[in-house]
């Protein structure tokens, strides 16, 4: 184990953007930055020119998120199964967003799309990755219990308005290798 003495909340780091992108979405699957940002990310790992072919069939003015869940356009020859995997991945999570609770439906996005083991492939992060998946999930849970849902849960996480006294836990372990950054070694 290690510990970055930089510090931070892991409600800020690269985990954290990606799940409250996918939860953000969920909650609006009309907003095509979200969609774009998620496509993108370690869930699914989207190539750029499916986001250029999405967005030229959706025209100037139609939502790509849209245009991909009514199943247009068709991938190029090779990627189908990615693309439609994805898709099928995307409806399904829509399916549940109503019906399961916060952490039901992270770990069923990661299920379907490898993204745990993506992070955890990592081998500077990888650990730490799934920690913060682990902090989060936490905080969906104690968030549920006081009556939150979804939408209100990716707000918070997306603006990082989780406190968390994870990291001075994890400064106190004495197995753990203290790393430093130059940035904060001045």
């Amino acid at each position: 184990p290690f510990v970055n003495i930089a510090g931070g909340s892991p409600f800020e780091s690269p985990e954290a953007r990606d799940i409250a992108n996918l939860l953000r979405w969920l909650a609006e699957p009309g907003d095509d930055a979200r969609f774009t940002a998620l496509l993108l990310s370690p869930f699914f790992g989207a190539e750029a020119d499916i986001l250029y072919g999405l967005r030229l069939a959706a025209g100037r003015h139609g939502s790509m998120a849209r245009r991909f869940l009514d199943g247009g356009p068709s991938s190029e020859p090779g990627s189908g199964g990615s693309v439609e995997h994805i898709r099928e991945t995307l409806h399904g999570l829509l399916k549940r967003r109503d019906h399961f609770s916060i952490r039901e439906l992270l770990e069923h996005a990661f299920t379907e799309t490898g993204y745990t083991a993506v992070v955890l492939a990592d081998p500077i992060r990888g650990e730490e990755s799934l920690a913060v998946i682990d902090a989060i999930l936490a905080a969906a849970d104690a968030y549920e219990r006081t009556g939150g849902a979804l939408h209100g849960f990716a707000g918070l996480l997306d603006r990082g308005e989780f406190a968390s006294d994870r990291g001075a836990a994890l400064e106190t372990r004495e197995d753990a290798l203290p790393i430093i950054t130059i940035h904060k070694a001045k």
